[in-house]
């Protein structure tokens, strides 16, 4: 197999105004999702359920190959030093980066379901899990560089083209079944689980991914975990609505100790008190409650407060990917609620597969 260093994710960068000379660029296959080769090595990608362009960093050199998974939600760039790079778009994170050892420019592409990247370099192909980044195979034949790669729909072909004028159809099934046999290999017994729901909300986007992509390899069973993790983060969110209002009224206790206590409890919340915080203040009668508040929202700024909404967000990912009809009535209850744009998006590219044809799934 071919020497290849993986590394790990990138902090995200904030969001910015497109305003470089653009190199590559792509846009996805639904036209709602695009991104342009920055001259100081960022990608820049932007959406239009989005608020401006955002930019994906870690790259060394300019990106002169882009490309975009079927469904927008990875971007993968090949610079001009040959190395290959993978990025969770939302969360602004690098899922891995490899090293060509051949140093050979050439397109990338993404399988229909994001299983799998294909990297052509010089007369060859190379295969590589998205999770992870690790090798599954080079496609061999052509007589000169390959030019040009597509995938069919459901992922099991690719065609590639080469300056010997060629055109050739590979069956990529193998690679894509070896890869979805190393995802399930890494699946947990049931009482482990709850620690994969925690990895999928983690900041390293690499190990949040590999998470997600664990609990899809588990099928059935990793829906029954999206849907009772989910299930028991709304039982806690209303529970804690409660508290978070029992506490605020307690600022405002005559008693100092009682003040104290719920300023500290408040502070611990973070994010999660920041619009009950909001509205309190609003409606502040004394000053020492106003001065409280302000304090406790700045604070809350403060804090990372996309943990939980990247968990759900990997949850609807991770059940898109499963396809099952368990996992689809998941997504069918999630389209009533806060994630209702992804789930329903997710629904309907489920449907145009089966209308499609068969496809292969990562679980059965």
């Amino acid at each position: 197999a071919p020497a290849a260093a993986a590394r790990g994710a990138e902090p995200p960068a904030p969001p910015v105004a497109f305003d470089g000379a653009a190199g590559a660029a792509a846009v996805s296959a639904d036209g709602d999702v695009c991104a342009f080769g920055r001259l100081d090595f960022a990608v820049c990608v932007s959406s239009s359920g989005g608020s401006g362009a955002a930019a994906l960093t870690g790259a060394k050199a300019r990106a002169v190959d882009l490309a975009i998974s079927p469904d927008g939600r990875l971007v993968g760039a090949r610079d001009a030093d040959a190395r290959i790079h993978v990025w969770e778009r939302v969360a602004g994170r690098r899922v891995f980066s490899i090293d060509d050892t051949k140093r050979l420019p050439g397109p990338l592409r993404f399988d229909g379901d994001a299983t799998l990247v294909a990297v052509a370099s010089g007369s060859a192909v190379g295969l590589w899990d998205v999770a992870g980044g690790a090798w599954m195979g080079t496609l061999t034949g052509h007589a000169a560089p390959v030019t040009a790669l597509a995938f069919t729909d459901d992922g099991r072909t690719l065609f590639t083209g080469s300056a010997d004028t060629t055109v050739v159809q590979w069956d990529i099934t193998p690679a894509r079944s070896a890869a979805l046999r190393r995802r399930a290999a890494a699946v947990p017994p049931p009482d482990r689980f709850d620690e994969l729901w925690e990895a999928m909300g983690a900041a390293d986007a690499a190990g949040a991914y590999r998470a997600m992509m664990t609990v899809a390899a588990a099928g059935d069973r990793g829906a029954e975990l999206i849907d009772t993790a989910l299930r028991r983060t709304a039982r806690q969110v209303a529970e804690r609505s409660e508290m978070i209002r029992r506490l605020i009224a307690d600022l405002d206790s005559p008693a100092f100790r009682v003040r104290q206590h719920a300023h500290e409890a408040l502070a611990a919340l973070g994010p999660a008190a920041r619009p009950a915080l909001a509205a309190a203040l609003a409606d502040a009668g004394s000053e020492e409650l106003r001065v409280r508040l302000a304090e406790l929202l700045k604070a809350a700024d403060e804090h990372d407060p996309t943990r939980d909404a990247h968990r759900t967000s990997r949850a609807v990912w991770a059940l898109e990917c499963i396809g099952t009809a368990r996992a689809q009535a998941v997504l069918s209850r999630l389209a009533g609620g806060q994630q209702g744009r992804a789930a329903s998006a997710a629904l309907g590219r489920l449907s145009r597969q089966r209308r499609a044809g068969p496809t292969t799934r990562r679980a059965n």
